[in-house]
């Protein structure tokens, strides 16, 4: 590899290594210094100037896909801003486009770097490895010097300097997935180092302060999943091994919650009961816990549409995020309110249209890798995108997220490298 393409790939890797870090100090200039200064937002549009070069430079066909998906939004603005006429709801569409539109970019730049022989999947592997030991620690620090914020008014919830913690619950559980992955490989000797136990321990802690019933519900199906995957493949020494492994763990897990973090625990506890027992007696609707009420939202959002007058435009290409959040909330007498559930969200906000676009993308890439003749097809990559899918269906802050969704195209990055690589077959995940 010559030089300049080892220079392209080593930039690749800082930038993504690095948002963790961008993202905790967004967090903590915004929330803990009252600066109202987004580093979080100017990060991402450099970063995203320096993919579309990227594209530019090596892809003709990704440049078109790109450039046909910003003119189509760009148009679709256009038509919501004659509708709605407020500026600052042009330019909340415009922001909240960005962020499906950077997820793209970044797959399109990767494409075009992998087919050049720049870069590859180990070079995902090293930016997940990174963020596997930095995401826990920026939370476990801050917690340990009693710093950070809270999701809940209860105080339960901790999210340290992040300002949204279903962002942070989707890409702790992608990481999750990676490090126990790594660590079952490691265990049956096909992996190279013991490191990843430590840090399947502080992802799990983390995930269990945050506190919400996704976090600690699809941290028990990704670990029993893995055991049962243990149980058909491997001899009764390795399920042994693991075995060991898995208890020392969640020992470890327990006592450090029940010695230093039983507030935290109990604080949850009493919230998610609350909740549980509100639901259960009002309507005995287990269906509004399971979904924080956004089931309701939801209804507010088809009442809304069933009112208009333009059901078919707005079928097809929708009002735009903003308009859709304004309509939604007069169902609820709030200025506004969106449902935070993806699908539904793309849909009243960008229609069929913007839904075929958005999700056809993603699900051709899924897709294509599920009937690709490649073999070998690594569990660890198709479980992470189905929880992703299934996150962003039940709660959202995935297509309109930049964290979360910069973990949806690092693990679509990885589908596509399977597709595209002929060689380096024996490349581990992580």
């Amino acid at each position: 590899m010559i030089k300049k393409h080892s220079n392209v790939r080593k930039i690749f890797i800082f930038l993504f290594s690095i948002v963790v870090l961008i993202d905790s100090i967004n967090g903590f200039i915004l929330n803990q210094l009252n600066i109202n200064l987004s580093v979080g937002q100017l990060f991402r549009v450099v970063l995203f100037f320096i993919l579309l070069a990227i594209i530019i430079k090596y892809s003709k066909k990704g440049l078109f896909k790109v450039i046909f998906i910003i003119l189509y939004f760009l148009i679709m603005q256009l038509i919501y801003f004659y509708y709605h006429s407020s500026i600052k709801g042009l330019l909340l569409d415009i922001n909240e486009s960005f962020k499906p539109l950077l997820i793209i970019v970044i797959i399109e730049a990767y494409k075009a770097l992998n087919r050049h022989g720049i870069i590859n999947k180990k070079d995902i592997a090293t930016v997940l490895k990174i963020n596997l030991v930095l995401f826990p620690l920026s939370i476990i620090v801050p917690k340990m010097l009693g710093l950070g914020e809270y999701v809940y008014s209860n105080g339960s919830g901790y999210k340290a300097f992040y300002n949204a913690n279903n962002d942070l619950n989707i890409v702790l559980l992608v990481l999750l997935i990676f490090g126990i992955d790594q660590l079952f490989k490691v265990i049956t000797g096909k992996g190279k180092s013991l490191f990843y136990l430590l840090f399947v321990f502080l992802l799990l802690v983390t995930l269990l302060l945050i506190g919400s019933k996704s976090s600690i519900v699809f941290s028990i199906v990704i670990i029993l999943f893995y055991l049962l995957k243990s149980l058909v493949k491997n001899t009764f020494v390795t399920n042994l091994k693991i075995g060991v492994s898995t208890f020392v763990v969640i020992t470890a897990v327990t006592y450090l919650l029940s010695n230093y973090y039983q507030d935290d625990v109990d604080l949850i506890l009493e919230r998610q009961t609350y909740f549980y027992e509100s639901n259960m007696q009002d309507d005995n609707n287990i269906i509004a816990f399971l979904l924080s009420g956004r089931n309701e939202f939801l209804n507010a959002a088809v009442l809304s549409f069933e009112k208009s007058e333009f059901k078919v435009p707005r079928m097809l290409i929708g009002t735009g995020k903003y308009y859709h959040s304004v309509l939604t909330g007069k169902e609820f007498s709030r200025d506004s309110l969106i449902i935070e559930m993806d699908l539904f969200d793309i849909f009243f906000s960008y229609g069929i249209l913007g839904l075929l676009i958005i999700y056809g993308y993603f699900t051709s890439i899924f897709i294509r890798y599920l009937t690709s003749t490649s073999k070998g097809k690594e569990l660890s990559y198709i479980l992470s995108y189905i929880v992703i899918a299934i996150f962003s269906f039940l709660g959202g802050h995935v297509f309109f997220s930049a964290l979360s969704g910069t973990f949806l195209a690092l693990v679509c990055c990885l589908l596509l490298s399977c597709q595209d690589e002929k060689t380096d077959k024996n490349t581990s995940t992580l």
